[in-house]
């Protein structure tokens, strides 16, 4: 029998993922769109979401992975493994690289309306990069790690499908509140 995960456990994952799916929609609509007004909201709520990140991750190391509620053997175990370590490893990822793409390239940091880091300009106000190639690379690996996240959320979220609907275990009804034992 599989018991419902903890509040604090479901309470990180579901907070984590809703809030990391909504940056990922809401950065490719601003980039597909060009939406600079946007930019703001997205790099404050980016930053909010790293100390939960952070969190989550540190609770994941604390209570340890939770055992398998079906037998995976061989390669799909090391599969599944790979994608929990990758999705949380992302999650912390991409406010990381968002935030050096944000400093490097002289734009500095703002939390909603508050500057935490002043962008950096010259006299007749023109940005000026920390590092043009730093700048660069964050942007790149930002992007990079997106791609990645929504892959592994795509896997994930097909992963826990089969399980319910195929395996009939109990794997996605553990990670629900209104977990019920049977």
């Amino acid at each position: 029998m599989t018991h419902r995960l903890s509040n604090t456990t479901l309470f990180l994952h579901w907070s984590v993922a809703l809030l990391m799916i909504a940056l990922l929609i809401l950065g490719l609509i601003m980039h597909e769109n060009k939406l600079y007004d946007l930019y703001p909201i997205h790099k404050s709520l980016g930053m909010l979401i790293l100390p939960l990140a952070l969190f989550r991750a540190y609770w994941r190391l604390k209570e340890k992975w939770p055992q398998p509620a079906h037998k995976l053997h061989g390669i799909w175990l090391h599969l599944s493994k790979i994608a929990h370590i990758s999705l949380l490893s992302l999650t912390l990822l991409m406010p990381i690289s968002g935030m050096l793409m944000s400093l490097l390239s002289g734009r500095g940091l703002t939390l909603l309306t508050y500057p935490l880091v002043l962008a950096q300009r010259d006299d007749q106000g023109n940005l000026i990069a920390l590092s043009e190639y730093g700048a660069k690379i964050a942007h790149q690996l930002h992007f990079l790690f997106s791609d990645l996240l929504i892959i592994l959320l795509g896997a994930h979220i097909i992963a826990g499908l089969i399980h319910h609907l195929v395996l009939k275990d109990d794997v996605l009804n553990r990670m629900m509140f209104f977990f019920k034992k049977q």
